[in-house]
C-alpha cells in the first residue's frame, strides 16, 4: 500500500473501502497514545507516497506556521522521506510531525478515525483514493483544487475544503480554527462527504461492469 501510483488508479470496487469501523476506532485510540498525541491536540493527517507531486513538502511548510499544540501524522513512504524529516528538524517541528512509514491498506483505517482534518496536498491527482477513505470515516478533508480532488470535494465546497495554493498556511489555519470552534458548517460538510462516498461505493459495481463490457 502507498507504493502504487494513485495517478494510475481510475476506478475502485466496494471492497476497496471494506473495514470494521468499531475495531478501527478502538485501534485508533492506542495508535494515538503510542504517538504521544494528547486528546486536546488538533491532529492533521495525510496518507501519501512521499514524492514531489504529492506535495507533502508544501504541507510541512504550512504546518510549521500553525498552532504549536497541533500534530501532523504522515502515513506513507517514498524518496523524499529523509529530506522531509530533515526539514522538520530545521523548522523545529520534528516532535509534532510523526512519520509512520508504509502501512498495509487494511491497517490504515485507524489513522483516519483519530484525525481532526485529512489533508491531500497533491500538486496533481487523478482520483485521490485516500481522500475518499477519509471522507467515509467522517473526517473533514481538504485539498488543492486539482484533478479528481476537485470533483470529490465539489466546486461549491459541499464536501470539503480547498486550500489556497498561494497562501496554504493561512487557509489551513482558517479551517483548523473552524474545527476547534466546532463550526456547525463543518459537521454538515462531513455528513455530505460521507454520503457522497457511500453513493460512489454503490455505483462502483455498475461502473466495473461497464468497464468489462
Amino acid at each position: 500500500y502507498l507504493k502504487i501510483k494513485e495517478e494510475s488508479i481510475h476506478s475502485f470496487t466496494p471492497q476497496t473501502f471494506e473495514h470494521t469501523p468499531e475495531l478501527s476506532k478502538l485501534k485508533s485510540v492506542e495508535i494515538k497514545r503510542q504517538l504521544g498525541i494528547s486528546g486536546e491536540s488538533t491532529t492533521l493527517l495525510t496518507v501519501s507516497r512521499l514524492e514531489k507531486e504529492k506535495g507533502v513538502d508544501l504541507l510541512i511548510e504550512a504546518f510549521s506556521m500553525q498552532d504549536t499544540r497541533a500534530h501532523l501524522v504522515i502515513v506513507g513512504e517514498g524518496s523524499m522521506m529523509k529530506e522531509l524529516k530533515d526539514r522538520c528538524k530545521e523548522l523545529n517541528i520534528h516532535e509534532r510531525v510523526h512519520f509512520v512509514g508504509a502501512v498495509n491498506h487494511d491497517a490504515v483505517w485507524p489513522y483516519y478515525y483519530f484525525a481532526d482534518l485529512y489533508i491531500q496536498p497533491s500538486r496533481s491527482e487523478a482520483l485521490g483514493l485516500s481522500l475518499l477513505e477519509a471522507m467515509l470515516c467522517g473526517v473533514l478533508a481538504g485539498a488543492f483544487p486539482v484533478g479528481g480532488l476537485r470533483d470529490s470535494i465539489g466546486e461549491q465546497l459541499n464536501r470539503g475544503w480547498f486550500f489556497d495554493e498561494h497562501n496554504f498556511s493561512q487557509s489551513l489555519k482558517e479551517i483548523v480554527e473552524r474545527i476547534k470552534n466546532k463550526d456547525s458548517n463543518v459537521s454538515d460538510v462531513v455528513a455530505r462527504a460521507k454520503t457522497y462516498v457511500h453513493e460512489k461505493i454503490k455505483q462502483a459495481p455498475k461502473i466495473q461492469s461497464f468497464i468489462s463490457i
